[in-house]
């Protein structure tokens, strides 16, 4: 997200000039809308929590390093974590990044942050919910589990965490470097940079997968896939052993979208910094005094990658891939249903495709009818709702066109 840097003072005069706007098609053609949760500070993320003691709650993780609630359809007053006075400068790509909660919440109440800190390391760090209250998170519980050290501070952060089907903790971490990756952190599977991580967290600290690709031989134990850049959001999808689909940011020219089994993506090399996109990566402007990155073995290119700069006003192009989700929510159209929904943090139309994985596919990619001003996530909560975070504070939930929500949907905002 390198040229977020040229493009956020436009944004931030997009804002000042009260242009967060939300654009829907006609209604004739529109299969989905966009129903308004509420407005955040810079909110990076929702994300719902297993277990009854949190149905009809939706978190909401704010770049600022707070996590608040929305309960019934309000806004909590009071925070659920508050840790603002340790999150780094929210400048560029800082700041508090992604929560998740443990698939064992309901028992152990155990969450994970992931940002950056006072020295620009990122951050992983367990939290425990309050035992008397199910709206609070304990601030004397914090432990560190991982700290990265990243020499790029302002950019390449990665970003996202997630629990898979196997119940241990997936970590996107960016390459480490403004740009090119000349260190080549993303092709040393010994560094923990530019990487798909998995970890088992435990009662301190965190265990390692024995069947992590890299155990008891070079390469980090940590380390699941590598070769990546900045992949600032990935999804797991659970079904058919879990199938995982990561937004990698591009440098000059292409945005990418990679999608395997997590069977097959044990191992993988996604090629950067040998490939951007599907090509080899261009070494000029800032790059030229690099040498180029031998291309892998066996690398794994995306299902789909889309440019910086369109050819014509129809096609899609973008600065900085935000990854999304598959739809599984049943109350959308048989036609959205099992379709994987991106969109760019720059152009901020959702697109989709049916995603296929043996082989990887991108299958019919469109428009999929709405689009909003700089999202920062797509995300899935309960009940398989989807919901979009936005740089300037609005969050959505993604709804049918027609008939919904119901009079008698009582809490239908959080879903």
């Amino acid at each position: 997200m390198t040229r977020l840097r040229r493009i956020l003072p436009l944004i931030a005069a997009a804002a000042v000039a009260g242009c967060m706007l939300v654009t829907l098609p006609a209604a004739a053609s529109a299969e989905v809308k966009l129903t308004r949760i509420d407005r955040f500070e810079d909110p990076v993320q929702t994300v719902a929590a297993p277990g009854p003691s949190a149905k009809g709650l939706l978190f909401v993780a704010e770049r600022t390093g707070v996590v608040k609630v929305v309960k019934g359809g309000e806004t909590v007053t009071r925070p659920f974590l508050d840790i603002s006075g340790i999150v780094k400068s929210t400048d560029l790509e800082q700041g508090l990044l992604s929560i998740a909660f443990d698939p064992r919440y309901e028992h152990n109440g155990r969450l994970y942050v992931y940002y950056t800190d006072s020295s620009s390391s990122i951050t992983i760090e367990r939290y425990v919910r309050d035992p008397d209250d199910p709206l609070r998170a304990d601030p004397g519980s914090a432990e560190t589990i991982l700290s990265i050290p990243h020499p790029a501070s302002l950019n390449h952060n990665g970003g996202d965490l997630a629990f898979g089907p196997d119940r241990n903790l997936w970590i996107s971490t960016g390459d480490g470097h403004p740009i090119c990756d000349p260190p080549e952190n993303a092709q040393n599977t010994g560094s923990l940079l530019g990487k798909l991580l998995r970890i088992d967290p435990v009662a301190h600290g965190y265990a390692i997968p024995p069947d992590n690709p890299f155990v008891g031989g070079p390469g980090a134990d940590e380390v699941y896939a590598y070769g990546l850049r900045n992949p600032f959001r990935f999804s797991i999808d659970p079904r058919n052993g879990g199938t995982i689909a990561i937004g990698d940011v591009g440098q000059f020219r292409w945005e990418e979208i990679n999608l395997l089994s997590l069977a097959d993506a044990r191992g993988a090399n996604f090629g950067w910094d040998a490939y951007e996109g599907t090509v080899p990566l261009g070494l000029e402007g800032p790059c030229s005094s690099d040498l180029p990155t031998p291309p892998p073995a066996d690398p794994v290119f995306p299902v789909t990658t889309y440019p910086h700069a369109a050819d014509s006003p129809d096609e899609f192009s973008g600065c900085a891939v935000i990854g999304g989700v598959i739809v599984r929510d049943r109350r959308l159209t048989a036609a959205m249903r099992g379709r994987y929904i991106f969109s760019d943090h720059c152009r901020g139309r959702l697109r989709g495709f049916i995603p296929e994985v043996d082989p990887p596919a991108a299958v019919d990619e469109h428009y999929v009818g709405v689009r909003v001003d700089y999202p920062t996530a797509i995300t899935t909560g309960r009940r398989d709702r989807i919901f979009v975070t936005t740089r300037f504070g609005a969050v959505f939930r993604i709804d049918p066109a027609h008939g919904w929500p119901r009079p008698d949907a009582g809490g239908a905002a959080t879903g």
